[in-house]
């Protein structure tokens, strides 16, 4: 079966405020909290703002850190985890046998932390199930994403710098601030 990278996207709007609350970014933008008339337009570019940082680092940005790469099947002996910053524990590899989602026993496989970019490979003894789908996206690996690090406050910033962008060059500039796309670059997914 062809491998292809997919991963699971939140709606806009669950948690973009959680990532940059609507008060700091009009603080930021020297908007008066009191000024209720230019919500809606600030809410809109958070939303945005994560949007166009989600599409640049090919995941979604889940402030409890659980990540879920999407695969149309097995591959031979292992699935490549596209993330740079997974964490052991909480992973969990499971495929849809065409009525409901099955989790592959966890003595089946192992995670590699070594290779880049790291593996779910079988053990010696471990084999794929066979009752699986022919249904796209039918793998799924669920694992937590370290955030202990910098990388929620870099997502925070680069949020922030796409809004003031936004709202300071709303019929202007189309070139990216090179801030946003080096904090885009940094975190990026494997490919």
């Amino acid at each position: 079966m062809k491998l292809t990278k997919r991963q699971s996207k939140a709606t806009p709007g669950d948690y973009s405020l959680t990532i940059l609350p609507l008060a700091r970014a009009k603080l930021a933008l020297r908007v008066a909290t009191s000024n209720t008339s230019m919500d809606d337009v600030i809410t809109d570019l958070i939303n945005a703002g994560v949007q166009f940082i989600e599409s640049g680092l090919d995941y979604s940005i889940d402030t409890s850190g659980l990540i879920t790469q999407y695969y149309d099947g097995f591959e031979e002996t292992y699935l490549p985890i596209w993330h740079r910053h997974i964490v052991t524990t909480d992973l969990v590899v499971e495929y849809w046998n065409d009525s409901t989602w099955a989790t592959v026993t966890a003595s089946n496989y192992r995670l590699d932390l070594t290779s880049t970019p790291p593996k779910v490979f079988l053990t010696s003894t471990g084999e794929w199930p066979d009752d699986i789908s022919d249904d796209l996206n039918s793998v799924r690996v669920s694992f937590k994403m370290d955030t202990t690090h910098s990388f929620l406050d870099d997502i925070k910033a680069a949020v922030m710098t796409y809004v003031a962008w936004k709202f300071e060059n709303a019929e202007g500039s189309t070139e990216v601030p090179a801030g946003l796309m080096a904090t885009i670059n940094r975190h990026r997914m494997y490919s």
